[in-house]
């Protein structure tokens, strides 16, 4: 965030505190009151500005640092930005921060709602980050006339939904019609369609499409369905995990996926406990027919693995292995070839390996290699 950022912050800081106010108290004595407190509140926010603006952008360095490691971990992300937050998303989108910094994570993949927004642009303007503003939002539109009176030309999101109530300030108990949740995750209002449903149906349709552009990045697609594959790894819908039951995952960590290229001269290791471990193999620089060795050592306490290749057909499957149940010849040593197709495509070039630490004390160690 610029200084110029948290300024405009703190202004509507200002505006939420104060401005919303004056335009409709009706008590001439409360006016007067409010503009005295206004005027000690802008003093107050001034001198944050001019000797503590550090402290107003700490909040911002940290948000930089966990989203970009969510980013570098392959996490798909959707903001819900309101009011001032969304100054803080259009700014991680201006410099170019809503990028990993890790080059071996996938693309990122984010959506982004902006509620109340006092900015010039959404994030990305375009269908990734849509924006809803209430007409009758009172700090808004305070904001907009502020600006205007002192000069400012600034193009700020025009209200673009009514919410349709009479006196909205008294039936949303919200005197500055501007609350995230009594206003814009409200159950009745706007009355053609409640706010709480359209941020829930923009939450739904996004996690549809960035499942679909999540998989195309990691695994491609060769069939123009983004689901193609996704359904193909879930075999025949049950889960993606082997066809393990989605019920039976419980408690344990769902690691985001890792994406490795082998070559003959390196190898693919993991390891792990009470989690479900995806691992994608980029094999398309092995020659045609390679034969791949897989190791699996799970110890005492069962686990499962599946590998696939291409992603959806199975060439090693073992559910619950470990010498706790007496599997014989531990660890696991399984063979089988890749690249063996005449066509090479994004998917015939991919091997899946997903495996399943089966409780919570378990460890497991594996590798992926040239034989």
């Amino acid at each position: 965030m610029s200084y110029e950022e948290a300024r405009k912050t703190l202004f509507l800081w200002y505006m939420a505190l104060s401005g919303a106010l004056i335009g409709f108290t009706p008590s001439p004595v409360i006016k007067v009151l409010i503009t005295e407190t206004s005027s000690i509140l802008a003093l107050k926010l001034n001198e944050i500005y001019e000797t503590q603006i550090e402290k107003l952008l700490a909040n911002y360095q940290e948000h930089k640092q966990k989203i970009q490691e969510w980013l570098n971990r392959g996490f798909p992300i959707i903001f819900v930005a309101h009011s001032q937050g969304n100054f803080f998303v259009n700014a991680y989108s201006d410099k170019g921060w809503l990028q990993p910094t890790d080059t071996n994570a996938p693309p990122p993949v984010i959506r982004v709602i902006h509620l109340a927004t006092p900015t010039t642009k959404t994030a990305f303007q375009d269908f990734r980050s849509p924006y809803y503003t209430a007409a009758e939002d009172l700090v808004i539109a305070k904001f907009v006339r502020a600006l205007a009176k002192i000069g400012l030309d600034a193009n700020i999101l025009q209200p673009n939904i009514s919410l349709g109530c009479g006196d909205c300030a008294s039936e949303l108990n919200d005197f500055t019609v501007h609350s995230f949740t009594k206003v814009y995750l409200n159950l009745k209002y706007p009355l053609d369609k409640p706010f709480l449903e359209i941020v829930r149906e923009d939450i739904e349709r996004f996690t549809e499409e960035m499942i679909n552009e999540w998989y195309t990045n990691l695994i491609g697609t060769s069939s123009g369905d983004p689901f193609y594959e996704f359904n193909k790894l879930a075999l025949n819908d049950t889960c993606p995990i082997c066809g393990i039951d989605p019920f039976s995952i419980t408690d344990r960590q769902i690691d985001p996926p890792r994406f490795e290229k082998l070559t003959c001269g390196s190898s693919v290791e993991a390891s792990g406990g009470y989690q479900v471990t995806t691992i994608i193999v980029d094999v398309s620089e092995l020659p045609k027919n390679t034969t791949l060795h897989s190791y699996f050592e799970p110890y005492y306490i069962p686990d499962s693995i599946c590998i696939s290749h291409p992603p959806g057909v199975e060439q090693v499957k073992e559910i619950k292995v470990g010498r706790r149940v007496g599997t014989p010849n531990l660890p696991l040593n399984s063979y089988f070839k890749v690249n063996t197709y005449r066509e090479m495509n994004p998917l015939t070039s991919k091997v899946v390996v997903i495996i399943v630490g089966e409780e919570p004390s378990t460890a497991w160690n594996f590798s992926l290699s040239c034989e």
